[in-house]
């Protein structure tokens, strides 16, 4: 099949058999499809720089992530440290507010019983019998340790018959 001279030039146009037509330097449509396969050359280099310089933002956007989900687990981290310390120091507060009340209550009852002692002490020293029994104390200070130890026996052996 032969083509026309009007086909030949056409660059979508089928091959020819005629040998000086495959010779012939390309004309103008054959200029044009180079330029436009030029510019889609470089249009998708282009493309495919900005997938790369996309698949790089995203790729240091995940690492930006990793490491921003990892300050975050670790602050939780902290905080749950932070709120259980605290919570274990509020227990000790407690339990030494409580020791400190007990120890509040023990004190007023130390006092209360050294109050009755004094007034028990005041009382026997303000009283009669402690007023005649000085000449026998002051009797018995002169007396020797070994002397009172014996008096003193004979004396509480007196105390715990039961008659």
């Amino acid at each position: 099949m032969q083509s026309s001279a009007g086909d030949a030039a056409h660059p979508l146009a089928g091959t020819t058999d005629d040998a000086s037509a495959q010779n012939r330097p390309a004309g103008p449509p054959l200029g044009w499809a180079q330029t436009k396969l030029e510019q889609a050359r470089a249009e998708a280099s282009a493309w495919k720089s900005r997938a790369r310089e996309s698949e790089h933002a995203r790729e240091q956007i995940a690492r930006r992530m990793d490491v921003a989900r990892r300050a975050v687990y670790d602050a939780n981290l902290r905080l749950e440290q932070a709120e259980m310390r605290t919570e274990q120091a509020e227990a000790r507060a407690r339990d030494a507010d409580a020791r400190a009340e007990q120890a509040d209550a023990g004190a007023k009852q130390a006092d209360a019983r050294a109050r009755q002692a004094e007034v028990a002490t005041d009382a026997l020293l303000s009283s009669t019998a402690w007023r005649v029994t000085w000449p026998l104390r002051v009797v018995g200070q002169r007396v020797s340790p070994r002397l009172r130890r014996a008096v003193r026996r004979v004396a509480s052996s007196f105390g715990s018959r039961r008659d």
